[in-house]
């Protein structure tokens, strides 16, 4: 079951943590970055990049931080959660007040976040469920009684993502369901992933566009490959008008796994391809039951 943490507003007495500078001198000053902003092989398949100059909020909405000493284990500061709002291309996190010692800082970006409540990171995919492209970066800091120190730490991309581009679909397919089996669930503040789930996702016609859909999934597990099943349907039936032979696909953070099925009208057949060792490969041709 998914924890959801209470953000408290309040420090705790042996800890200050601050946004500017001006509020009170400080220990340790962390800039965070965003690394990942384009997906590593977004270009050799194809897909459109994103400026790379863009302000911090454009690729993270919010940050979530932890910091944890080494060796209690205990969180010295109340879990913060800060949306992102303004133009800047960095994000400054003050610490200050902290006893001296080794410490894990710990930053999440684009949490899932309610009010004053935010659902456990560490967990990538609940109950099934894609859940958000999430970001994490955790570096050991050592705090020293009148040393000011400053380091820069830069929010790396947790997930992979699976886009599959539909060409000439036949309008009456108004329902793709999407399953995607053997992908980490969790991941640690060691970045380290464990425990295994599947991911169902269903995309209609009536909410977006079906000529290209997505997903954010963590990757595929060590010991295992990933199996793709894609079933269309059209509105009036219940039972799918075609199912695709599961795919066998590896998902890999930050890079994207690429999936393009073409509609062939004069055989009414479907084209499957897949993006394999930088090649298109065609992998399926299915008929169509209308």
């Amino acid at each position: 079951m998914k924890l959801i943490f209470t953000i408290c507003l309040a420090l705790v007495l042996t800890s200050c943590v601050k946004e500017s500078l001006l509020e009170c001198p400080y220990q340790y000053k962390i800039r965070v970055f965003v690394k990942d902003k384009n997906y590593n092989n977004s270009s050799a398949i194809g897909i459109d990049t994103i400026d790379e100059n863009l302000p911090f909020k454009q690729y993270v909405s919010n940050i979530y931080y932890t910091l944890q000493n080494i060796n209690t284990g205990e969180n010295v500061i109340n879990p913060f959660e800060k949306n992102i709002t303004g133009d800047e291309k960095e994000i400054d996190i003050i610490l200050d007040q902290i006893p001296d010692g080794e410490y894990r800082l710990t930053i999440w970006g684009n949490i899932e976040a309610i009010g004053n409540t935010v659902e456990d990171p560490s967990i990538l995919h609940e109950n099934k469920e894609e859940d958000t492209d999430e970001y994490i970066a955790t570096e050991i800091i050592a705090i020293k009684t009148g040393l000011v120190q400053t380091k820069s730490i830069g929010l790396e991309r947790i997930k992979g993502k699976l886009v599959v581009t539909l060409n000439n679909l036949p309008d009456y397919i108004t329902q793709i369901r999407e399953d995607v089996t053997s992908i980490y669930q969790t991941i640690d503040n060691n970045r380290k992933y464990s425990q295994e789930t599947d991911v169902e996702k269903t995309f209609l016609k009536s909410t977006l566009s079906l000529k290209q859909i997505s997903t954010f999934l963590a990757p595929t597990t060590d010991r295992n490959i990933s199996i793709l099943s894609l079933s269309f349907y059209r509105s009036d039936n219940s039972e799918p008008i075609v199912i695709v032979t599961p795919i066998e696909i590896n998902i890999t953070k930050n890079e994207i796994t690429a999936v393009t099925i073409n509609y062939n009208s004069s055989q009414n057949q479907l084209e499957v391809w897949v993006y394999i060792d930088n090649e298109w490969t065609l992998i399926q041709l299915l008929d169509i039951n209308e």
